[in-house]
């Protein structure tokens, strides 16, 4: 059976659904909680409580019911407007949103062929996201919304070696990583810190592109 999946969507109710609780402009806000509640339960009558599931919609209340989130489906780039700049800026602000535990697709998701611009992930892409994301909490790929047109870690003996160092750097931290993951259920501070929540006043405070994971190890 599975320990864990993506428990995708959520973010909206069908426009013409009719709800026993009521319309269901009136629960729109509270859908996303409502979905977390159902996973949860479901985790449970399969006899999978502790089940990884990871969620991108939330609500007030949501937390108590989702064990991880992560930051949607970036474009396949750097980009600070929905690239893997955005995603920083994207779990961190989550992070003080109260969802404490929060991760990316490694080499973002999002592909696609614009009328000027044909977006795929640029060589160098999934190694530098996969190093960002071995100083997080999860470190999880995905091929993209067309896998044949972008590059995979798995691709090349140079992608396959970039690919497992970052994991060996992942492996190295888990003592580490446990005891603030363990901290961040247990208060709510989150595992992904802002420079003000560990320095404030500083200059590291100022810096929305970088991030602590604890206390102790800076991400730059």
């Amino acid at each position: 059976g599975a320990t864990g999946f993506v428990a995708d969507f959520a973010e909206y109710t069908p426009f013409d659904s009719v709800l026993n609780t009521g319309s269901a402009g009136k629960q729109h806000n509270r859908w996303p909680q409502l979905w977390a509640d159902t996973v949860k339960e479901a985790c449970k009558r399969g006899g999978v409580p502790d089940c990884v599931a990871f969620f991108r919609s939330s609500y007030l209340g949501s937390p108590k019911s989702v064990p991880l989130m992560w930051a949607g489906d970036q474009m396949v780039n750097y980009a600070i407007e929905d690239g893997m700049a955005n995603a920083v800026q994207g779990m961190l602000a989550g992070g003080v949103s109260g969802a404490p535990l929060w991760h990316s697709d490694i080499g973002g998701y999002t592909s696609i062929n614009a009328a000027v611009t044909n977006f795929i992930r640029p060589p160098d892409l999934n190694a530098r996201w996969a190093e960002m994301q071995a100083f997080g909490v999860v470190m999880r790929t995905h091929e993209t919304n067309r896998p044949s047109m972008n590059q995979q870690v798995y691709d090349t003996p140079t992608t396959r070696a970039q690919f497992a160092r970052a994991s060996q750097i992942y492996a190295a931290l888990y003592d580490y990583r446990r005891t603030v993951i363990d901290e961040a259920v247990a208060t709510g501070i989150p595992a992904m810190r802002h420079g003000w929540l560990v320095h404030p006043g500083t200059k590291a405070a100022e810096k929305d592109l970088q991030f602590f994971l604890g206390d102790h190890l800076l991400m730059a």
